[in-house]
Order: C-alpha cells, then sequence, then structure tokens
C-alpha cells in the first residue's frame, strides 16, 4: 500500500493520457482507410482505390425516401439496395474512377429512356463500374478513358421521384463478376 496520499490522484490522469496516446496513434495509422475486408474492398496497402465520381467530394445519399449505402433496405425491407448512391446536382460532371473502356449505355427503367446509365470496364479487366443516373458524354462508348476524365453529367432524379429524393448516381462495383460494395473503394467525404 502506498502511504504517499498525493501520488494516488495523478494515476487515473496518467492511465488516460495513456489511452488518449494509444487513440491518437491509431487514428494516426488509419485514417482515411475505407476497406472494410470481407465486403469485397481493397485490403492492406492496395493500389487500387479508385479515384472520386463527382468532386469536391463524395458523400452517400440519406434522406426521406431510404439510405443511400449499400445493402440499406429497399421495398420495405423485402429486398437490399445494390448499389452506392453519391449525392450530386443536376449537370454536374461524372468522372471515371479508373482508366478503362466505356462498353456501353443503358436506359435505367425499360418503359422510360430519360433516365440513362454508363459501364465502364477497368483496363485490368476484373472491374467494372456502372454509373445510373448519368447522360454520358457523346462519342465515349467503346472509346477508353483515363481516370479522372469526365465521361457524363448526373441527371435529377429527383424529377423522376420527388423533391424528397435528392439527386443522385447509383454506383455499382463488379470484381470478377462478382458484386462488392463501392464504399470500401472509394474516398468517401
Amino acid at each position: 500500500m502506498n502511504s504517499n496520499p498525493q501520488r494516488r490522484p495523478y494515476r487515473p490522469a496518467l492511465i488516460a493520457l495513456g489511452a488518449a496516446t494509444v487513440l491518437l496513434i491509431l487514428y494516426a495509422l488509419f485514417r482515411g482507410k475505407k476497406a472494410v475486408p470481407g465486403e469485397g474492398a481493397p485490403t492492406g496497402t492496395n493500389p487500387g482505390f479508385l479515384g472520386p465520381i463527382v468532386k469536391p467530394k463524395m458523400v452517400i445519399r440519406n434522406d426521406a425516401r431510404g439510405l443511400g449505402h449499400y445493402g440499406a433496405p429497399r421495398d420495405g425491407g423485402t429486398r437490399k439496395h445494390a448499389g452506392l448512391d453519391i449525392r450530386c446536382y443536376e449537370n454536374q460532371p461524372v468522372l471515371a474512377p479508373f482508366a478503362g473502356k466505356v462498353t456501353r449505355t443503358f436506359s435505367v427503367y425499360p418503359l422510360n429512356t430519360t433516365w440513362t446509365g454508363v459501364e465502364l470496364i477497368g483496363d485490368d479487366g476484373i472491374t467494372k463500374l456502372k454509373v445510373l443516373y448519368c447522360r454520358v458524354v457523346s462519342g465515349l462508348v467503346g472509346g477508353r478513358v483515363v481516370s479522372g476524365q469526365q465521361i457524363g453529367v448526373a441527371q435529377a432524379i429527383s424529377q423522376k421521384w420527388g423533391r424528397d429524393m435528392l439527386d443522385h448516381l447509383h454506383v455499382e462495383l463488379y470484381r470478377s463478376g462478382n458484386r462488392v460494395d463501392p464504399a470500401g473503394w472509394f474516398a468517401l467525404g
């Protein structure tokens, strides 16, 4: 037992200081890392993190109509969201997040050709990206693009679903033919 009562008040402060130091070190090591192992995201120092689709930052849509993250409930919980909804504004430039080829454009809704999407295949041959609610730049289909190149402009999907749904790009990412959670591949703000 410690016979000096003046030393005891410092012990909790030292423990708290040590814990705060550990937390600061962990934060410094892991800040900015968005990878989620097991969800198809890159691990370790994988150089495959993708560039932004919109600038200045990519933010997930969450509004009165629903949550925009991968796997969010849809249709009253009967299905899961198959992509990631990135907030945008009408006519905002949409960028290629990696180098590759624009393989096709498509109509998002079979009976309405207003809302379109674009598909890119990466130079690695295993990465495929679909961006919905994007009007592609004329002449790009079949052509090669570089990372950061404008591939289209965002459409105002709120015009279809109402003002309680924020305009957004729906992004689906595939690796080796398997759909993966795009969140681990992009720097989200």
